[in-house]
């Protein structure tokens, strides 16, 4: 079994003791801050458990671990869905889940509509991103025109795509 990891914060070490305390398998460790793929070979492992920070390290460590063949928990697609913001709003829509109120927008002008539809204060938030990094409350219009020209002069959201939440 192999645990795809970046550090070990006490979620990991708690995770790993329990398989430790039920389970005979070899828990093979692996750091993807130490990982190289061999693309012709298949890792020494049937199961991976994934839990790394980096999101596009996870994202994509899981699906070339799954085109090697091997079981992977999380999958990439659930990584993929989890780790950007608009994946996520649209899949918890689909399946019913209640959630604050989003906007998305491709330029700074339809941000602006779309923060003033919503109505203030609103949280802008890069849609791949967490642990609160590069969100911004925004309160009233002045601040929305300056941040929004800060993202994307600065070039901090992917792409001039801009994710708005009332804030609550």
């Amino acid at each position: 079994v192999g645990f795809l990891h970046s550090l070990l914060r006490k979620d990991e070490k708690f995770l790993i003791d329990e398989f430790r305390s039920r389970s005979d398998a070899e828990l093979v460790m692996i750091d993807d801050r130490k990982l190289i793929f061999d693309l012709n070979r298949k890792p020494d492992v049937d199961i991976v458990i994934e839990r790394c920070i980096n999101h596009s390290r996870a994202m994509h460590g899981l699906k070339l671990l799954e085109s090697a063949g091997v079981t992977c928990l999380n999958t990439s697609d659930v990584s993929r869905i989890c780790g950007d913001k608009i994946l996520t709003s649209v899949a918890l829509r689909d399946h019913g889940v209640a959630q604050h109120e989003v906007r998305v927008a491709f330029t700074e002008a339809s941000a602006l509509e779309a923060i003033e539809e919503v109505g203030y204060p609103v949280v802008l938030k890069p849609a791949v991103g967490s642990w609160g990094r590069l969100l911004s409350k925004v309160n009233d219009r002045d601040a929305a025109e300056t941040v929004l020209e800060h993202k994307t002069v600065l070039g901090t959201y992917h792409h001039s795509i801009f994710y708005i939440q009332n804030y609550v």
